[in-house]
């Protein structure tokens, strides 16, 4: 491991990150005890690139590819860290909140082909198939894309990358596509109703432009991210706008009822010490 990078990373980033950063090469990484279907996914994509990272040989391989890799790698840790995504937080807290649930399941689906199709070249093929096997990665996206069925029309059309580099790019793309979800994954939106689909995408479906324009803000900032992974975020960015006009709306109408409250008070007892 280079050591002026681990050194960077103990000064910058809090312990617990480093010990798991540090597990991600080194050791066996331990995940939680009850992960949910994100979480499950979750786990075995980190399997995945831990393993990877453990195998690779790096006078075989172009440093800038190796950084590439071991950065999407622990920064899709982080990201997992930060939710509690491993122990099933994620999963408990997005219970009723099924569009943030299927657009973040619709990136690691993404993550997990790119994996899958041995996109990034590192590693021999036979390595790559014993990560599949000790991963679980191939169980895992059939779960996932079953839960995505469920309530939404999943297109499995993935495009196969050859190019290390840029497969190691795309996979930093996707892992930033989930870390723009973050304000929504502290506030989720719950879903009008989990039982209907219709009525769960139709409310946010009716107002066009302004989801449009999200959709238009996330396609620009991820120029590789897949039609239907913008369609999903712009989405879930369009949800939580509404929420936040709401909370606002709010806010202001019990700022003016404490006002209106205020001018009345001064009226009212002027009235009871009238004879």
């Amino acid at each position: 491991m280079n050591t002026e990078r681990m050194q960077f990373v103990e000064e910058h980033v809090p312990q617990r990150k480093v010990e798991i950063w540090r597990a991600i090469t080194d050791e066996t990484y331990e995940t939680g005890n009850t992960p949910g279907i994100i979480g499950s996914l979750f786990d075995g994509l980190i399997a995945y690139l831990q393993g990877m990272l453990r195998e690779i040989v790096q006078p075989d391989v172009e440093p800038i590819t190796y950084g590439l890799l071991e950065r999407g790698a622990t920064s899709l840790l982080f990201w997992g860290l930060d939710h509690g995504v491993s122990q099933g937080d994620l999963d408990r807290s997005l219970q009723h909140s099924a569009l943030l649930r299927d657009t973040i399941l619709l990136v690691l689906i993404s993550i997990g082909e790119l994996l899958s199709q041995g996109s990034m070249e590192i590693s021999s093929a036979k390595i790559h198939r014993q990560l599949m096997v000790s991963s679980n990665i191939a169980t895992a996206i059939e779960k996932a894309k079953f839960a995505v069925k469920e309530t939404d029309e999943l297109d499995q059309s993935y495009e196969i990358i050859d190019e290390p580099v840029e497969a190691c790019k795309v996979l930093q793309s996707k892992v930033d596509c989930l870390i723009a979800l973050n304000a929504s994954i502290e506030c989720p939106t719950e879903s009008e109703s989990d039982n209907d689909e219709e009525t769960r995408t139709g409310t946010v479906l009716q107002d066009l432009p302004a989801h449009q324009y999200f959709a238009d803000l996330i396609a620009a900032r991820f120029p590789t991210a897949q039609l239907e992974l913008v369609e999903k975020l712009g989405l879930t960015n369009w949800s939580r706008y509404n929420q936040v006009q709401q909370q606002r709306d709010s806010l202001q109408t019990e700022v003016e009822s404490v006002s209106m409250d205020r001018d009345l008070l001064p009226r009212l007892q002027r009235h009871l010490v009238e004879p």
